[in-house]
Parts: structure tokens; C-alpha cells; sequence
């Protein structure tokens, strides 16, 4: 069904096939996504590569596609983030703690989830994608065991410009082993969902009537 290298939390990571539970950054625009929601009967061909501390500024870079048939198509949904850790507040290593990063999420044609429905008319191609940026702060730092401090911001951007804006900040994520715990204020204008792209995006990609 999928191949992998390395864990998710190496330096290099590689996944091919089905992706489960991506989250880009702190979830604002990308939260759980997952590309199996229509298996058995569907299987998407997703890809999800990462590569990690680049740089002395801990430079970080992530892509992922739904699918690569999608992809050829020029239809496919499409997430990228850069992060980094500027050297301005050393730890005992000398690598930067405060980490920046910036995200965007394109749905090049999100009408691609009424392909295959008995539509009396035919949707028009149209994307939509999603921008933000990020920063975040170890307050508390252990093997097993972290607390960081964050904020986020991030807009929804489709034909015709602006669609709307939101932001999550203060927020505090919590992780102990492999629990995770956030909470975080959040405050929104316009037509901004948060959480847009989640594990049932695949079914509510388009709605045309």
C-alpha cells in the first residue's frame, strides 16, 4: 500500500502511497489530512518528503502531493512548508530555538472531487490555496517530554484574491511520548475555516450545484 524511509522525525523521510495524519506546521491550514478516504475502492498514489537541519540555521523543507496521477493531470493538491531556526537565541549547542516557518497549500482544482458524479453541467477548473506563517518557542525541552509556545497565522486566497484570514496565538502544545495535547486562541474574518485541509477533505474537496 505505501513505502517509507526512515521515520517521520528523521532527517530524511520519504512516503509513497497512502498518506494518514499530515499536519503542515501547527494545523491552522493542514490537520490530519489523509489521502485513503475512498479506499478500497480508490487508491491515490500520495507522496510526502521531508529533509530536516540543512544549514547551521537548521533549515527545513517539506513537500507533499494527494496523488501523482493527479499531479500528471494538473489537478493535484499540493503542500509545501519551509521552516528554520535563526541563531539568535542559541541553546547549549548553538543551534537557534525560536523556529520560523512559512506554509502553503494549493488545491490546484478542487472541483476534482465531483470527478465521476452525474452532474448536469460540467464544473470549471478552479484553485484555491491557502498561505500562512508560523513561529514557535521551546519553553521545555526533554527527550520524551516537550512544551512550545506558538502562533499562526494564515489566509485563503482564490480566484479574485483574498478570501479570508485567520490566526491561533497564544497557543501551547503539549507532547509526552506519543500523546499530544493543544490549546491556542484563535480568531478568524471572512469566509476562513481553520483546519481547512483535514482527514475528511478528500470527500468535502468540492460542493457544485
Amino acid at each position: 500500500q505505501y513505502g517509507s524511509l526512515d521515520q517521520e522525525e528523521d532527517r530524511v523521510y520519504v512516503r509513497v502511497g497512502a498518506l494518514e495524519n499530515v499536519t503542515l506546521g501547527y494545523g491552522l491550514m493542514m490537520s490530519d489530512y489523509r489521502n485513503t478516504l475512498d479506499e478500497p475502492g480508490t487508491k491515490k498514489t500520495g507522496l510526502d518528503v521531508a529533509v530536516r537541519d540543512l544549514s547551521a540555521w537548521s533549515v527545513g523543507v517539506r513537500a507533499l502531493v494527494n496523488d501523482l496521477l493527479d499531479l500528471s493531470r494538473g489537478r493535484a493538491l499540493i503542500g509545501t512548508r519551509l521552516s528554520a531556526r535563526p541563531v539568535f537565541h542559541p541553546d547549549e549547542a548553538g543551534m537557534g530555538r525560536l523556529e520560523v516557518g512559512l506554509t502553503v497549500v494549493s488545491d490546484t482544482d478542487h472541483y476534482e472531487g465531483l470527478r465521476g458524479r452525474n452532474l448536469l453541467t460540467k464544473p470549471p477548473r478552479d484553485a484555491m490555496s491557502m498561505a500562512g506563517l508560523d513561529a514557535a518557542y521551546p519553553i521545555w525541552d526533554q527527550e520524551h517530554a516537550q512544551l512550545t509556545l506558538y502562533g499562526q497565522y494564515a489566509r485563503i486566497v482564490e480566484r479574485g484574491g483574498v478570501k479570508g484570514e485567520g490566526f491561533g496565538a497564544p497557543g501551547l502544545l503539549l507532547v509526552l511520548g506519543p500523546l499530544k495535547a493543544k490549546a491556542e486562541y484563535r480568531r478568524y474574518a471572512h469566509q476562513f475555516r481553520p483546519q481547512y485541509f483535514d482527514d475528511l477533505y478528500e470527500k468535502s474537496r468540492a460542493r457544485y450545484d
